[in-house]
């Protein structure tokens, strides 16, 4: 039996470092048209200044880069975001910054993957030390724009991510502690999409007062509800409240 399950873990890891791959190999980043003198990060964190842009001949589409302090240039795609990005700062974002030590080894290899993947461009690359400086509203933001460019399977581990990143949040928070009425707002409002009917119900009845088939219930009637009226619940608060008090649930 233990050979068995060693067995099937190793499988599962496998299938998961292949879906990163696969998701570093299907999506093609879109590239940025720079500017001379636009400020640029490149071949991992390097700071640089564009000082020319290619627009003819084999080069067309790469950009010459000088290195801050050097005067020596350097030749990269300006398509390709592994190459060359905006060098903004991310450190601006609003929100709270990611806890990697909620994800496993395998869950924080995807969310650097997401980052470099579908991310804006303009940050320098991630790697697993460094998630604590990204945001994860900013991580939520990527994901949904490009929610249908994902796979079925990918989309699973995704949401599994949120969740823990969520609860994390929730067990972090010291001077704003959400309530479970709060928390299921907050949850209705943005992570439905990543839920079944199994996974709600277990997720929040593990996290919360509510029990099972309450939510159970809330789930059913939630989808019921027509596509227009969920997109105004969602983003008015005071909306959601009422279909929840329909629900018999109140704060």
């Amino acid at each position: 039996m233990e050979i068995s399950k060693n067995s099937n873990s190793i499988d599962s890891k496998n299938k998961i470092k292949e879906l990163i791959r696969e998701l570093l190999t299907e999506i093609v980043a879109e590239g940025h048209n720079f500017k001379v003198g636009d400020e640029v990060k490149f071949n991992g964190d390097y700071d640089g200044v564009v000082v020319k842009i290619h627009t003819s001949g084999k080069l067309k589409g790469h950009i010459d880069v000088q290195k801050k302090g050097r005067t020596s240039q350097v030749t990269l795609d300006g398509r390709d975001k592994r190459e060359v990005r905006l060098a903004e700062s991310i450190s601006e974002e609003g929100g709270v910054n990611i806890n990697a030590s909620a994800l496993s080894s395998i869950e924080q290899q995807l969310t650097v993957g997401l980052i470099n993947t579908l991310g804006h461009g303009s940050h320098p690359m991630a790697d697993v030390k460094g998630l604590k400086y990204f945001k994860v509203d900013y991580l939520v933001d990527i994901v949904a724009k490009n929610k249908n460019r994902l796979r079925g399977d990918v989309k699973k581990h995704i949401a599994k991510i949120f969740k823990k990143l969520q609860v994390a949040m929730k067990e972090n928070s010291v001077n704003e502690a959400m309530s479970d009425y709060d928390f299921l707002i907050d949850q209705l409002s943005n992570a439905m999409d990543h839920y079944d009917e199994r996974e709600f119900v277990k997720f929040m009845s593990d996290d919360t007062q509510y029990d099972a088939k309450a939510l159970t219930k809330l789930f059913k009637a939630y989808w019921k509800v027509n596509a227009k009226d969920r997109f105004e619940m969602q983003i008015d608060v005071n909306k959601m409240k009422k279909f929840l008090a329909k629900m018999g649930i109140k704060k």
